[in-house]
């Protein structure tokens, strides 16, 4: 050290921005209220696409879209997608929620194992970050072709009390350790089980069933 003393331990500062491209843009001041609306939306993006993209749409507090950004771009079958990237840029927008979408070149918009996988990882994370996802959505290669999550799943997107939400924490990082993956079977107990602890702990003013299809 040549007889200098060290000086004090110094952290640097971090500085992010976000940066937003200048282009003609998709976007309109109409409220993406449902699944239909977000496919609308998104259709110049993910329409004819030979591989899977996967995409957020950053929403403000009125379901007003803010922007979007390309998380992944997979192969023809598959995409990888950490979930800290799905809520990079809507936390660096303020934003009030994030829809997902994503495209199934093949044609097929069943989800698979790790679309289920991933939406229930996106869900936690929303929650625990009071940035919630409203809805992973696959769209397919023909107009209106598409697969809601929120639509057929709607228990998922419930807001858990804080020992179901401690459970499916427990699972996941479970999953994470084994390298297992949920089966349909499980994954199909879960929501069951998760439901009927959901409907146990409501109250008669609970419209949850007259809002099915629509982002609240």
């Amino acid at each position: 050290m040549n007889g200098e003393k060290e000086g004090p331990f110094r952290l640097k500062e971090a500085e992010v921005r976000l940066y937003v491209k200048e282009n003609d843009g998709w976007f309109s001041d109409e409220s993406v209220n449902t699944p239909r609306a977000a496919v609308k939306l998104m259709s110049a993006v993910l329409s004819g696409l030979d591989r899977e993209v996967v995409c957020a749409v950053n929403l403000d507090t009125k379901l007003r879209p803010l922007n979007c950004s390309i998380i992944s771009i997979g192969a023809i079958d598959r995409s990888i997608v950490p979930v800290q990237n799905i809520f990079k840029s809507a936390i660096l927008s303020n934003a009030a929620g994030v829809i997902l979408l994503h495209n199934h070149p093949s044609g097929d918009t069943s989800p698979s194992r790790q679309d289920t996988a991933l939406t229930r990882k996106a869900v936690l994370a929303g929650w625990l970050m009071d940035v919630p996802l409203r809805d992973h959505i696959i769209t397919g290669t023909k107009e209106g072709d598409m697969y809601s999550f929120m639509e057929n799943m709607p228990e998922m997107f419930r807001y858990p009390r804080d020992e179901t939400l401690q459970q499916m924490a427990a699972e996941l990082i479970g999953q994470q350790e084994t390298g297992e993956e949920m089966t349909m079977q499980d994954e199909g107990k879960r929501r069951n089980d998760h439901e009927r602890e959901t409907d146990s702990g409501r109250t008669g003013n609970d419209n949850t069933d007259k809002r099915r299809g629509r982002y609240i």
